[in-house]
């Protein structure tokens, strides 16, 4: 019997290796053989071999490891934790003056010192160190906090670190989880956060993991105790793998967003005030220089609220020494405000209202069976619970007995089964004194009445009685009891007796209804979400003086209509105290919180408890709009198809056009919404940039602050910068809003098309305006133009197989596609060279600070220049530090590039994407459709025929009568072409049934009746397939074989042919012996231009690379036809395989030197693969992918991670 775990939260199924850092050598663990380092690299799937394998692999057995060897392995692999970056104290510190308010104050000071000069007087070096000094004030405090507060959570973690259970030096012994290493044996059981990836080892309890199947870390045994050995730790756990996904994500808050918000608005408006100010006191006044850099400082220093910082450093300090000594850790100050500011606290009952310490009162308790005293029950309930592992009924039921080694007095314990979610209950079958065997068990009252053979006649008493139970806010727990003549622990035994119902309390917790008085006072609405039944969420709720006003999760499904009236469920959410959810807790409660986000802005609302945790798991796995509340939540992928139409309010009929165009008012088109960017801020966008900055503020520099000394502003240089500032956005603003809009022309005429059932015909409408409740039909082919459920069958799956009706059931942002783009909709991708500009402008700002600082201390403070010579100085030192025109002539040259493309029929959305396309080393390709036409033609003098009798024509005739006559692929195109006319392919034949191609069977058949009656069937496809079909398979199994290869050999593809009697007479019958008939060698030709474009990129440096599904020989015969190389070789050597072929030459070189792979299964896995591998070689940045190349890239990307130091065992993917 297997074992069970509970939160199983996965993405995609990620390798679970063994994984190690870099390429070092390991030392050999046991004598005479191999290395673990060696096992790695021959791909050893650690998931799915045998345990018996996963022991010789991992060189480990039962017994466990020795101390020397733990020792070893943590030196190879690392402690089995996730190391935090550490970040530098000094850049910490530094950081806290790293925001727009500090910046605008050390614009300030900077002014103060340096740019005050002029007109006999020194700088202001008051404000200059009144500045600075709240600067470091500000900062020192803002540290010093977050500091103690870091190492009080760092403390607690440690204090709270997992412990396991382990194996070790022929001892059993309890460890820290993070010195756990692969091949330790760990023991398991009930309540237990998994502490590595493992592999169970024996018989477990339930049936959900068996033995030898895997476990995920972090995931907690639910049911059963088991042994496992360990396969992965650390940062090659499945959690750090997910973990290492996000691991530079950066949460902003609230608070941070509002500060930003306040820095930036006072950057703006004193930049805006400022320049006016310039203008206006130098140009039309004619001022002196230090008149108006006085009043600029003014305005400098006054505009901004300069202690602002400092306050609210002091603040929340204060805030955070007050909470520690609650004994709350504050890991960021900035928390408090946000806590502060919440409309809403959602929290669940269980263990945060309440203790979860449940007491039972004995005096209540209700007996059903005749006979049976009240300490009996007590006794029977203490006999099904655990005598070390306690939940909180299993303490309360055992506390009761005045010594809880009574629960196995006189008896002997045979089998116990422990509580589990699905059966929601526990049992001990036992041996009593007289050697009567018994079993006794105890749980939730609906399944202990479930199993009671009496229940027709107590089931409405014990309803009642729970009901009654509940208004005193008490929770039930049912006993019942059975015999087991056969004197077997897997026996079914006798009839069960339901014997008693157990009223539980949970005390409130004592300061719960001060906390929630004082919350209410406050202006914070407190809602209670429990999976507890609704009068005793009630009854909790006028204890606490929380109310009463709440209302069970079916409220919000539509239902208790007569109860509600016409309350929406916006007004139910927000006037209620709480809701009541009887299953499916963790859904309901990411539900009623995102809604109640929805309220409140999407901001001010906290979760507290269990409703915290549950948000955590599941918010990057749902979307929940504010318009379409009430669609989400009544979950129509799961429902039955009937309540999907009655939730949908539509039939099989489809809809009319009034009701189309009621819901795309209520939905929107089924299309998402690309931001609208205004073209003012677009083209002023293009000035906001490391090297734009620098040139802007050379040009103020040169206009302004060069007054003095009796000489004017240097309007000279001004105009020049802002003519080149104004060239260089003009042209990439042309050319980029050019690009878009050819590629929204393009996009427009691509737009998909659905056929869609309205007004009760068919028509061919645009997909953007379909919406729910829409029929639709999905054929061979097809893009599912919205998420649908299919009107037969299961819940629709994409793939290439059936032709079949469908309901929309959403569209828009509201489909699956649509809530992951929500996910990264503000996620930005910078180019190389986009990142390069960067780079040398920082670099140029950083330097020119610099330089500027050291000679304005020198040409001021230590020669005393005046302040006019020393302003020319600063401003050539500017000027000349910067490539000014470089922008312009950049934006030229690929303006230039960007109108040869166009001519080419090129569209090039994004100008930069000229340079990164110029700048790769490597260029990775397909095959079909990008080195060929995809075109393909058949020789039929070359075709091969193995039936006797049947000559070419016949083959031909029968391969087109296998092929689709309308929707067809490049092969049903050729094969259909070969006969001089079509309709031939069905002329004196009945189609009966035609099967499509799916990637499954990878053939396509047809079923017909001939002209005198007959059914008959052929079939064309891989050959592979197609030789499994037939009788006489092995007759000629090694000359298909050889004619394949000889095909290969010369460039092209094999297509096999066959065909049965159907002497039922019937679609559906399996039908007589199949037939090999012949094999068809199919001919894709290269694009005219392939070898060309192949030559001048290897004239260019840049290295081409083929990575095809199909042979070996096919790949190297189209290489060579092209002239990129034949050295290709098959996938299996990226996996360890071909030794004897290749030496001993590395992956890396291998994947360097080769001109291209045929993988012969799982095409997309391994181009990801092989590309993220080039990426690694080549500094993860100059390769490029084209084709199925990139489309595959883009699909999978984001759900996996390759490091280029674990790439081997990335590659060897045990799924």
């Amino acid at each position: 019997m297997p074992i069970r775990f509970h939160n199983f939260v996965i993405l995609t199924h990620f390798d679970l290796e063994l994984k190690i850092e870099g390429e070092q050598k390991i030392k050999k663990m046991v004598e005479g053989t191999m290395s673990l380092d060696a096992v790695i690299k021959e791909a050893v799937d650690l998931e799915n071999i045998p345990i018996e394998e996963v022991f010789d692999n991992l060189k480990c057995t039962k017994e466990g490891l020795t101390s020397e060897e733990v020792q070893e392995r943590l030196d190879m692999f690392g402690y089995n934790k996730l190391e935090e970056k550490k970040e530098s104290k000094i850049l910490k510190f530094l950081g806290f003056m790293w925001n727009p308010l500090s910046w605008v104050m050390e614009a300030a000071a900077l002014m103060a010192i340096a740019m005050a000069h002029g007109g006999g007087k020194r700088g202001d070096y008051q404000d200059f160190v009144g500045i600075i000094i709240l600067l470091i004030i500000n900062s020192t405090i803002s540290f010093i906090e977050e500091n103690n507060a870091g190492n009080a959570a760092a403390a607690l973690m440690a204090r709270l670190a997992p412990k396991a259970k382990v194996l070790r030096d022929g001892k059993w012994s309890e460890e820290d989880a993070s010195v756990l290493v692969p091949g330790d044996i760990v023991s398991i059981k009930l309540g237990d956060i998994i502490p590595a990836d493992a592999r169970l080892l024996e018989e477990s309890l339930t049936v959900t993991k068996h033995p030898g199947e895997g476990v995920y870390s972090g995931s907690t045994c639910k049911q059963g105790e088991i042994e496992a050995v360990v396969i992965a730790t650390g940062v090659h756990i499945f959690f750090g793998k997910a973990a290492h996904l996000v691991e530079n994500t950066t949460h902003v808050g609230h608070f941070q967003q509002v500060l930003t918000s306040i820095g930036n608005f006072c950057i703006c408006s004193i930049a805006i005030g400022m320049i006016i100010e310039i203008i206006v006191i130098y140009g039309v006044h004619g001022y002196g220089y230090r008149n108006g850099i006085d009043n600029l400082l003014v305005l400098l220093i006054g505009g901004i609220p300069i202690a602002m910082p400092t306050v609210l450093s002091v603040t929340m300090a204060i805030g955070s020494h007050k909470l520690s000594q609650q004994g709350a850790i504050t890991k960021r100050m900035t928390a408090i405000e946000e806590m502060a500011g919440m409309d809403v606290l959602c929290s669940d009952k269980t263990g945060t209202l309440t203790l979860n310490k449940l007491t039972v009162d004995k005096e209540m308790i209700e007996v059903f069976a005749k006979g049976v005293g009240k300490d009996l029950v007590v006794l029977m309930a203490a006999r099904a619970s655990r005598m070390e592992n306690q939940d909180a009924i299993d303490c309360a039921i055992v506390s009761m007995l005045a010594d809880p080694k009574e629960a196995r007095a006189g008896i002997k314990e045979v089998h116990f089964l422990p509580f589990n979610p699905t059966d929601k209950r526990t049992a001990l079958t036992y041996i009593d004194g007289a050697g009567n065997m018994h079993r006794v068990s105890k749980g939730a009252p609906e399944q202990i009445l479930n199993l009671a053979q009496n229940k027709a006649e107590i089931e409405r008493k014990v309803h009642a009685m729970i009901d009654k139970f509940a208004e005193r806010g008490l929770r039930s727990l049912g006993i019942a009891r059975q015999e087991v003549p056969e004197g077997s622990k897997e026996s079914a035994g006798g009839p069960w007796e339901f014997v008693a119902l157990l009223p539980l309390f949970d005390p409130p917790r004592h300061d719960s209804a001060e906390t929630i008085r004082r919350a209410l006072d406050l202006g914070v609405s407190v809602k209670m979400i429990t999976g507890d039944q609704l009068a005793i969420g009630k009854e909790t709720g006028r204890r606490l003086g929380m109310g009463t006003n709440m209302y069970p999760s079916s409220s919000l499904l539509g239902e208790n209509k007569d109860q509600l009236g016409a309350v929406s469920i916006d007004d139910l959410i927000e006037k209620a105290d709480g809701f009541a959810v009887f299953s499916n807790f963790a859904k309901y409660t990411l539900q009623i919180g995102a809604q109640i986000q929805c309220l409140y802005n999407m901001q001010d609302s906290m979760f507290s408890g269990a409703m915290k945790d549950t948000l955590e798991l599941l918010v990057d796995r749902s979307n929940f709009g504010c318009s379409n509340f009430r669609l989400d939540i009544q979950d129509p992928e799961n429902i039955p198809i009937e309540e999907v139409f009655d939730n949908l309010k539509c039939t099989k009929e489809g809809l009319t056009s009034e009701e189309v165009q009621e819901r795309l008012d209520m939905f929107g088109y089924n299309k998402l919404e690309e931001k609208k960017e205004s073209k003012i801020l677009k083209f002023l966008g293009f000035m906001w940039n490391p090297l734009s900055w620098v040139m802007e503020a050379a040009a103020l520099m040169a206009i302004a602050m060069a007054h003095g000394g009796g000489k004017r502003g240097d309007y000279q240089d001004f105009v020049g910068i802002i003519i080149l500032l104004i060239i260089n956005s003009t042209i990439s603003f042309i050319e980029e809003n050019n690009a878009g809009n050819a590629a929204a022309a393009l996009m427009a005429r691509l737009a998909p098309k659905a056929k869609v059932l309205r007004d009760g015909k068919w028509s061919e409408e645009d997909a953007s305006v379909l919406v729910p409740g829409d029929i639709v039909s999905i054929k061979l082919g097809d893009i599912i133009p919205a998420d649908a459920r299919l009107l037969e069958g299961d819940p629709l799956k994409i793939d290439q197989q059936g032709e079949i009706e469908a309901v929309v059931i959403a569209t828009g942002v509201h489909i699956f596609f649509g809530k992951a783009a929500h996910l990264v909709e503000n996620t930005t991708h910078v180019g190389h060279f986009q990142q390069v500009l960067t780079s040398i402008g920082n670099f140029c700002i950083c330097s020119i600070a610099i330089g500027m600082i050291i000679e304005i201390i020198v040409i001021y403070g230590v020669h005393g220049y005046g302040y006019r010579n020393g302003i020319d100085n600063l401003l050539v030192l500017l000027i000349g530090g910067i490539p000014i025109a470089m922008p312009t002539v950049l934006s030229v040259t690929m303006a230039i590039g960007s109108h040869k493309l166009s001519q080419q029929g090129a569209i090039t959305k994004r100008m930069t994407a000229i340079e990164e396309m110029a700048g790769m080393d490597v260029l990775c390709s397909d095959k079909t459709g990008t080195l060929t036409l995809n075109k393909l033609t058949v020789d039929k003098e070359m075709i091969e025929v193995f039936a006797k009798g049947v000559g070419k024509d016949l083959v031909v005739l029968m391969a087109a009568r296998a092929s689709r006559m309308e929707n067809q692929d490049a092969i049903d195109c050729a094969i259909v072409s070969m006969l001089a006319d079509p309709k031939e392919a069905r002329a004196g034949i009945k189609e009966v049934h035609f099967l499509p191609f799916n990637p499954t069977d990878k053939r396509t058949a047809l079923t017909y009746i001939d002209g005198a009656g007959n059914m008959h069937r052929v079939s064309k496809g891989a050959p592979e397939q197609i030789l499994n079909l037939a009788q006489n398979k092995a007759e000629i199994e090694r000359k298909v074989h050889a004619m394949i290869d000889k095909f290969a050999e010369r460039g092209l593809r094999s297509l096999g042919i066959a065909r049965q009697e159907v002497p039922e007479g019937s679609k559906e019958s399996a039908g007589g012996p199949w037939e090999f008939v012949a094999l068809l060698p199919l001919f894709d030709p290269p694009r005219h231009d392939s070898a060309e474009t192949i030559r001048r990129a290897l004239d260019l440096g840049v290295s081409v690379k083929m990575i095809t599904g199909d042979q070996l020989a096919i790949g190297k015969e189209t290489g060579r036809r092209l002239g990129m190389g034949t050295n290709m070789y098959p996938s299996s050597s990226l996996l360890g395989e071909n030794k004897d072929q290749l030496g001993a030459v590395s992956i890396d070189d291998l994947i360097e030197k080769a001109d291209g792979f045929a993988v012969f299964s799982n095409f997309a896995k391994y181009t990801l693969q092989i590309g993220a591998q080039i990426q690694c070689l080549y500094n993860m940045q100059d390769s490029m992918f084209s084709g199925a190349m990139k489309d595959t890239l883009e699909l999978l990307v984001d759900r996996s991670n390759f490091g280029c130091s674990n790439f081997r065992l990335d590659i060897q993917d045990p799924v």
